[in-house]
């Protein structure tokens, strides 16, 4: 198969795509006193730094310069080929749909960490003692956070007497905990990238990729298969320091997948 051969190569909306992300990169340093991570990056809808056009703007922040790089890499060598098959028009939508279903499925798996705890500080609040505490840590407290409040209740234990400062100092840390959780902003095109990867792997199956990693060359549908696995089994372990966000990617092919079927089953020119 011919992908290569096209008049194209660099085509309107993977290059305008491109200079965003990179003018966004820019402006990220420049305009470090308007904090922009926090303004355009993507919080969770409880957090007080929310705001609903980060479902849009958060596609063209990021973290660092590997960060940025990686995705546009990605955006420059698989992107022309389905602008050119899907049309500028298509490819456009197609890109912004999975960069915010990315958002979406990545709030989606956090509301099931972040919610409980939530409910359980409300809980705590209206009555505070040392066991709904201990019940608190033992299931709502992520792991890395877990030896803390343990010392915490040991301490309280041995100083009952102190208890209305205990409770007091509690709720603070159980507070911000939870900012830690919903403050952090989600940012990167990392989401709409593993939409492309996957239409890549859809409309090209049988295209022969050479991964960095595998000095041998593997078929688009099993490369993107195999990442998607690692993903997910690196989502679900949720390792203590690893800020990537793993069900946002998954995100981006899921809702990638969706609407690929949905074109086939209404039009004869996907797939």
């Amino acid at each position: 198969m011919q992908l290569f051969g096209r008049t194209n190569f660099l085509p309107p909306v993977v290059k305008n795509l491109i200079i965003l992300n990179v003018v966004f990169f820019i402006a990220r340093y420049f305009l470090s006193d308007l904090d922009l991570d926090n303004l355009l990056g993507l919080h969770y809808p409880t957090s007080k730094y929310f705001k609903p056009f980060q479902f849009i703007t958060y596609m063209f922040m990021h973290a660092n310069l590997m960060h940025i790089f990686f995705n546009m890499y990605g955006l420059w060598m698989f992107g022309p080929i389905l602008e050119n098959s899907l049309g500028s028009q298509k490819f456009l939508f197609y890109y912004l749909f999975t960069g915010l279903g990315a958002a979406v499925f990545h709030l989606f798996i956090s509301y099931f960490n972040i919610a409980p705890l939530e409910h359980a500080l409300a809980e705590y609040v209206n009555n505070p003692n040392i066991d709904t505490l201990r019940k608190i840590v033992t299931e709502n407290v992520p792991t890395a956070y877990i030896s803390y409040f343990q010392d915490f209740i040991s301490d309280w234990t041995k100083d009952m007497g102190n208890s209305s400062q205990y409770i007091k100092t509690s709720i603070d840390d159980l507070n911000q905990l939870l900012s830690s959780m919903t403050d952090v902003p989600l940012v990167g095109a990392s989401g709409a990238i593993f939409g492309v990867l996957l239409a890549f792997a859809v409309l090209y199956p049988t295209v022969e990729l050479y991964l960095f990693f595998i000095p041998i060359p593997i078929k688009a549908k099993w490369a993107v298969i195999g990442y998607g696995l690692i993903e997910l089994v690196m989502g679900v372990a949720n390792s203590n320091g690893d800020n990537v966000a793993h069900f946002a990617h998954l995100g981006g092919m899921l809702f990638g997948f969706i609407l690929l079927y949905y074109w086939k089953k209404t039009s004869n020119q996907v797939w």
